[in-house]
């Protein structure tokens, strides 16, 4: 009997932000027909859980190898005696089998080069809505075959965990009002010879108009009884969609979330010792920073204007160095004939 334990808090917590990203059946469930691209980056810790979190990961950089992940329809002449699933996700040669229902999504089997895998207690990976504090947790069991002789009893539980939204800051980008989910995995395979201790956790950033995760950040450990564990790190970036297949609905286009103006972030707000700024600039332009006081008198000038080369810039702010009292400033950014303004607090 499958069980499942969703927690959620109150509707103020859920709603902390009307800007907070938010997963949705519509806006974020597996569709046939999309495809993604990722790339492989060197591994990331991945920070922080909480809200309004700044992930800074734009000193990454890319290692060129790629990953194609595509949903595609079942077959409508699959056998009529197996697995009941409504699409096939693809990835790295591998493919598993899901059920789309009103409010969640699951897994119900899969096949690799090595073995079949099919659910007698399926796996749950995400209910929708979900939102910033969600959480649930669900039971899984089943039969894998190794080359089609080899037959491995597997069962576990799997968890699921919006645990913070925020800013997350990549080389050519900064996505605002991020919503990160952690999932985990803590699963035990019983065969002839001996048991398999598999735990893996992954953490998943979903941006505003992207129906799929941006960035996904993994940690593998495997245990086989009687010897140590082996424990596997890996980071992957999105970089669009496969240009050889055309997007499914909802799928977004190129990277960005929105195609207009500077991105600009301010962290932490308010702010005691050392304030942090970025901006994102998607051509040349010339800019300027200035700090001013609730009077609109001019408190530090951070840059005189100058041209600025596109892509991300960052800066800080010592308080010391500008006997900034405690109270309200503004921190005024001049790109070219555009003004963005933001309201921060000293401590």
């Amino acid at each position: 009997m499958k069980r499942i334990i969703i927690l959620t808090l109150p509707l103020f917590f859920a709603l902390i932000s009307f800007s907070q990203c938010s997963l949705t059946l519509i806006n974020n469930a597996p569709t046939p027909g999309d495809s993604n691209t990722y790339v492989k980056i060197p591994f990331v810790a991945p920070g922080d859980a909480g809200p309004d979190q700044v992930w800074d990961f734009s000193g990454i950089t890319i290692l060129g190898e790629k990953m194609v992940s595509k949903i595609t329809f079942a077959p409508s002449d699959k056998d009529k005696n197996s697995i009941d699933f409504d699409f096939i996700l693809n990835e790295r040669g591998s493919e598993y089998f899901g059920k789309l229902r009103e409010d969640f999504f699951m897994e119900v089997g899969g096949v690799t080069q090595d073995y079949s895998v099919i659910y007698s207690d399926p796996v749950i990976r995400m209910i929708y809505p979900f939102a910033y504090r969600n959480h649930f947790t669900d039971n899984f069991a089943g039969l894998a075959k190794l080359q089609n002789v080899k037959k491995v009893d597997f069962s576990g539980v799997y968890s699921v965990t919006a645990d913070a939204y925020g800013t997350l800051i990549l080389p050519d980008h900064a996505y605002m009002d991020v919503l990160r989910v952690k999932t985990e995995s803590n699963g035990i395979e019983i065969n002839q010879c001996n048991s398999v201790e598999v735990k893996v956790i992954h953490y998943l950033w979903y941006a505003p108009g992207h129906r799929y995760p941006v960035l996904n950040v993994s940690i593998t450990e495997c245990r086989v009884s009687g010897r140590e564990p082996e424990i596997t790190r890996s980071a992957l970036v999105w970089s669009g969609r496969n240009v050889d297949t055309p997007p499914g609905d909802g799928q977004p286009q190129g990277l960005a979330i929105t195609d207009e103006g500077p991105v600009v972030v301010v962290y932490p707000n308010p702010f005691s010792d050392k304030l942090n700024y970025y901006y994102f600039l998607r051509k040349s332009i010339p800019a300027a920073i200035t700090l001013m006081d609730v009077t609109g008198r001019t408190s530090a000038l951070l840059m005189k204007q100058q041209m600025q080369i596109e892509g991300l810039h960052s800066g800080s702010i010592e308080p010391a160095d500008f006997n900034l009292n405690p109270g309200v400033y503004y921190l005024r950014f001049v790109f070219d004939k555009q003004v963005v303004v933001r309201k921060v607090i000293k401590l």
